[in-house]
């Protein structure tokens, strides 16, 4: 195919205002709200002559409700809206069709309680929620002819709707005076429920980079006034690399290790980060490479392998 420059040039102004209230009904109770209201206006032009200038207007805010239980717990419940705005496809072989995609907004429902036990030693916050995307954005790759695996467009288009359900959970204990564990897990469990009928491979199937469960554990020991030693593991359960092809990744556990010092302000600490080295993938792409017959096979980024380091901090 022949390849072709393009020159574009491309201006955009957003004003925004944001407000938030709170006011105490009774001595347990409490009603919050926020409003953001966001104007967007764009201004686009290229070599090709192709020029347009999308404006946006854009509304988010919330509603809550917080009833403290005691001293030391709350419950709450949330209903907010949010926004991600719209924008155009640049390039010299984009369908006219695709060169502009609409705002995405997001109606979240949540509820949830935090608080701590065993004089203030143990703290903690669970929360559940149901979330509704309208004009779901997704990130898709074309190839532009298929006798040229280099000819890839890159672009963003509106798929339609999507709903996420899940929960959320941290917990923090100070086991000894000397010992400190905390734990932060989530599950999620997403669906594109409406596509459009291009994009019907799409429909019913799990978002991407959406794992269904990931956690992080961390321990800490001070061994004495100055010297720490720190331990962490994190995991994530498999997911779709992209919304243009359906390859996934696999599930990993990177394990991490830290030896410090900390006096006044200089703290010096020797890490290692993935000290298994673990062999794992971030990002996927499923397209036709290799010669003579470029059939469709995935490549992948890998994550950061083992390294390890001292870092040196003094806080003035």
């Amino acid at each position: 195919m022949r390849y072709d420059d393009l020159s574009t040039d491309y201006r955009a102004n957003s004003f925004a205002t944001f407000a938030a209230v709170e006011q105490s009904v009774s001595e347990n109770i409490s009603l919050g709200s926020t409003l953001r209201l966001e104007s967007r206006f764009t201004d686009y032009q290229d070599s090709k002559l192709k020029s347009f200038s999308p404006d946006y207007n854009m509304q988010g805010g919330s509603a809550y409700i917080k009833y403290l239980l005691n001293n030391s717990q709350q419950l709450y419940s949330l209903v907010s809206r949010g926004f991600k705005g719209g924008g155009f496809n640049a390039g010299t072989r984009i369908p006219d069709s695709l060169t502009e995609y609409d705002p995405e907004s997001l109606w979240n429902y949540e509820v949830g309680i935090k608080g701590s036990a065993l004089k203030e030693r143990v703290s903690y916050d669970l929360s559940t929620f149901w979330m509704q995307r309208y004009d779901q954005q997704i990130k898709l790759a074309l190839q532009d002819d298929p006798t040229d695996p280099l000819s890839f467009s890159y672009l963003t288009d509106n798929a339609g709707r999507g709903r996420n359900l899940g929960a959320e959970a941290s917990l923090k204990a100070m086991l000894t005076e000397a010992f400190e564990i905390s734990l932060g897990a989530g599950l999620l469990n997403t669906k594109i429920t409406s596509v459009d009928p291009a994009l019907s491979n799409l429909d019913g199937r799990e978002q991407s980079s959406a794992p269904s469960w990931n956690y992080a554990l961390q321990a800490l020991y001070h061994l004495d006034d100055c010297w720490y030693i720190k331990s962490s593991l994190n995991g994530q359960d498999s997911y779709y690399f992209d919304d243009s092809h359906d390859q996934q990744s696999n599930p990993y556990t990177l394990l991490g290790a830290e030896l410090g010092w900390l006096k006044g302000s200089m703290r010096v600490a020797l890490w290692g980060k993935n000290i298994t080295n673990e062999n794992y993938a971030v990002r996927g792409f499923y397209f036709g490479n290799e010669p003579p017959d470029y059939p469709n096979k995935l490549y992948v980024q890998r994550g950061d392998p083992s390294s390890f380091g001292l870092t040196v901090t003094y806080m003035f």
